[in-house]
């Protein structure tokens, strides 16, 4: 794995860790999205030149986004800062990072969370992971992310701060139990679910690592 891999939050380094994560139960999801606007902060470089979209043809870039579109052109002022930045390694590790960080809230692991989560978002996960408590009678767990499709990018060309917006739809596998949650399920079924992330983090600063800012 190359250091494209780190796009996005805790990739190499604990590949395996999210491996065995995955397979833990979720708890629910009601009540974590989050939103909130995004501060600007100054950092000591020279602007980026701006890019037309009608001059992107970076095939990695127009793979997952419109050619003309504006976030074809964020896009591509992202990789004239950092020229390994890889849309295609992005999307992968958001579609890894979406399902550990579900697994996570949802086993109520907020300190394995807390590197890789905007101060808000953070903030909301632990309220309503508080209010939960112990109740493990309907068990949620994300079974597969069917598909992932980036909504959105912006970069800030003075601050440096990227910021990609990710669609994902999933499939869900609630169980809810009358008694204990190591007993058989006495009902199982699935559900899709849809929302979008908002990933961000500085480009060109040594830190490979993205934090979710927003989900809802």
């Amino acid at each position: 794995m190359n250091m494209q891999s780190l796009q996005i939050l805790l990739l190499a380094a604990v590949a395996a860790f999210l491996i065995y994560r995955l397979r833990g139960v979720l708890g629910t999801r009601d009540g974590y999205e989050s939103r909130r606007p995004r501060p600007s902060v100054a950092i000591d470089k020279e602007p980026v030149e701006d890019v037309s979209p009608s001059e992107v043809d970076d095939a990695d870039i127009v793979k997952h986004v419109a050619p003309d579109s504006n976030a074809a052109r964020e896009l591509q002022a992202m990789k004239v800062v950092e020229g390994d930045f890889d849309v295609s390694e992005f999307l992968d590790g958001a579609r890894t990072a979406y399902k550990w960080i579900v697994d996570g809230y949802g086993q109520g692991k907020i300190e394995e969370l807390r590197p890789y989560l905007e101060a808000e978002v953070l903030a909301t996960f632990e309220d309503n992971i508080q209010r939960r408590g112990d109740d493990t009678n309907r068990i949620i767990s994300c079974d597969e992310v069917l598909s992932s499709k980036i909504a959105d990018a912006a970069y800030d060309k003075t601050s440096h701060e990227a910021e990609i917006t990710v669609d994902f739809k999933s499939r869900i596998l609630v169980r809810e139990h009358r008694d204990e949650p190591d007993q058989q399920p006495e009902t199982e079924y699935f559900v899709e679910q849809e929302e979008s992330w908002t990933f961000v983090r500085l480009m060109g600063q040594g830190n490979p690592n993205w934090k979710l800012a927003a989900n809802g």
